[in-house]
């Protein structure tokens, strides 16, 4: 009987740390996809700044603007368009 007992006991008590294991690990992998998520987000906008770049510049370039200038105007547009301005 003791041992019915110990076995069942030891059955609960494992089956409780495999329970409270796969809840954190659940939550890591939550937390894991909501970063890839976020930089995935900040590569999309980075690349559409960038895109933003090459056209104020050619835009400027094509207005006669001379190209030292019109590539210090892009890059402080590139920069607002990030948020670092």
């Amino acid at each position: 009987m003791k041992k019915l007992v110990f076995s069942a006991v030891a059955l609960v008590a494992f089956s409780f740390a495999s329970m409270a294991n796969n809840s954190v690990e659940k939550e890591n992998k939550l937390n894991k996809e909501a970063k890839t998520e976020q930089l995935e987000n900040k590569i999309e906008e980075e690349k559409s700044c960038g895109l933003q770049y090459l056209d104020d510049r050619q835009w400027l370039s094509d207005m006669g603007v001379l190209d030292e200038f019109a590539i210090e105007i892009a890059w402080d547009n590139f920069q607002e368009c990030l948020g670092l301005d």
